[in-house]
C-alpha cells in the first residue's frame, strides 16, 4: 500500500505518535543545558533558513523546556509525581512540536522512544483507499525494560502489600470505568 496513486484525500485525519520509553525520560533528565540547547539550535522542525546563529533560539521553546526541566526536578525531589509530571508532559509537547525526528533522538536517547504516523479517510485514487495508511516507525517498538503502566501498577500492589491484580482483572476494571 502506499499514498502515490492517491489524487485527493477526503474525510482524513493524519495521526503522528510519539512514545517515549521510561529509559527516554531518565536520558532527557541527565541532559544538561548546553546539550539541549545544541539540540534546539541543530535540530528544530522550522525553517532555519531565517534563523541562524544567536535567532536560532528565538521562540524555539528552549527556554521554556529548560524552565520546565528544573521545576520537573524540583518536584521529583519533593517525590512530588503528580506535579513532575505536569512538567515533563509540557516539556515533551514542547519537544515533540518543536525538534526533528534526529533532535527526538538526541534527546530521549537512540531506542528509547518509537514514532509513527498514520492517515486514516478516504484515498480518490487509491485501489485501497478507505484501508488506514501506516507510516513505517523511527526509534525502537518496546525493548526488555519496558513492562508498560498495567505492570508498574500491578507491581506497585504487590510491593505494597496489598491484593495483586491478575492482568484480566485490572483491564475489566478499567473497561468498566471507562464505560461508566
Amino acid at each position: 500500500m502506499g499514498i502515490a496513486q492517491t489524487k485527493k484525500v477526503f474525510l482524513y485525519n493524519f495521526n503522528v505518535n510519539l512514545y517515549v520509553h521510561s529509559q527516554g525520560i531518565e536520558s532527557f533528565a541527565e541532559l544538561n543545558e548546553e546539550h539541549i540547547k545544541s539540540i534546539f539550535i541543530k535540530h528544530q522542525s522550522r525553517d532555519m533558513t531565517s534563523y541562524t546563529g544567536d535567532d536560532a533560539l528565538l521562540l524555539s521553546g528552549y527556554s521554556s523546556v529548560i524552565r520546565w526541566k528544573k521545576r520537573y526536578h524540583e518536584e521529583m525531589a519533593k517525590n512530588n509525581i503528580s506535579g513532575a509530571s505536569k512538567f515533563l508532559i509540557k516539556i515533551f509537547s514542547m519537544l515533540e512540536r518543536k525538534l526533528t525526528v534526529y533532535g527526538y533522538e538526541l534527546a530521549f536517547g537512540k531506542g528509547n522512544f518509537l514514532l509513527m504516523a498514520s492517515i486514516d479517510g478516504f484515498r480518490v485514487g487509491d485501489e485501497n483507499g478507505d484501508q488506514p495508511l501506516i507510516s513505517n516507525t523511527f526509534g525502537m517498538r518496546g525493548n526488555e525494560n519496558l513492562s508498560g503502566p498495567t505492570v508498574d501498577i500491578q507491581d506497585f500492589f504487590r510491593e505494597t502489600g496489598s491484593e495483586a491484580m491478575t492482568e484480566g482483572e485490572f483491564y475489566v476494571n478499567w473497561l468498566l470505568g471507562r464505560i461508566i
